[in-house]
């Protein structure tokens, strides 16, 4: 099953490195949001009728996806929403067919999926494979190479209405217990704080295999 490579992408709300859950499910996907131009949307509402580009009016865009008008030019910014299962009916996808995350270099691209998040308005290219079905014909995501890279940064920290960009690490919390001493009254005495007892998480059973083992597109 071959790639179908789309250029002259802006990226918005990269969810690759870690999958987020669908709808009202408990399945899981990764996603990324693919802004592109008109004719790209009207080229691709052709080959996938049934996964149309969103419309999105340019007085809602900024708003909605903290950038600035990709195509400023245009009436309408269009977004296609690449997708992929990660855990679907249970099963999770083989860690060898997850989406990856690449770094355009003057050599072979570099894959920066688990050490680096692009913000929204990173640019570059996204691959897709196509599948077909009795529902019609789908895109899937593959892989995106990331061009001219903007990267994510954590939320803003305590005093940062100061321009203070790191905190002092805070000390071990105590924990404050009331005690009653012979005579009644009430005393306090510090013990170290509890440690958490390790939860045990459900991990899903089975593996998705039914994916293409197809090469890096880029």
């Amino acid at each position: 099953m071959s790639n179908t490579i789309i250029d002259n992408v802006v990226f918005a709300y990269v969810k690759i490195q870690s999958p987020v859950n669908k709808y009202q499910s408990t399945d899981s996907e990764f996603t990324v949001d693919c802004v592109v131009s008109k004719a790209q949307a009207k080229e691709w509402n052709k080959a996938f009728p049934k996964q149309k580009a969103k419309v999105v009016e340019n007085d809602e865009f900024t708003d909605k996806f903290k950038m600035e008008l990709p195509f400023p030019d245009q009436d309408e910014q269009y977004v296609l929403k690449l997708k992929k299962p990660h855990i679907k009916n249970g099963k999770e996808l083989d860690q060898r067919y997850r989406p990856r995350v690449f770094l355009a270099t003057d050599g072979e691209p570099k894959d920066i999926t688990f050490d680096t998040l692009p913000a929204n308005g990173s640019k570059g290219k996204a691959a897709y494979t196509v599948r077909s079905n009795d529902f019609g014909t789908f895109s899937q995501l593959d892989s995106i190479l990331i061009e001219d890279l903007i990267e994510y940064k954590s939320g803003a920290v305590v005093g940062g209405a100061f321009g203070v960009t790191s905190v002092a690490e805070a000390p071990a919390a105590k924990v404050v217990n009331k005690q009653t001493d012979a005579t009644g009254s009430s005393t306090s005495a510090s013990t170290p704080e509890a440690k958490p007892t390790q939860g045990s998480g459900k991990k899903a059973t089975g593996v998705i295999t039914d994916v293409d083992d197809s090469s890096d597109p880029f």
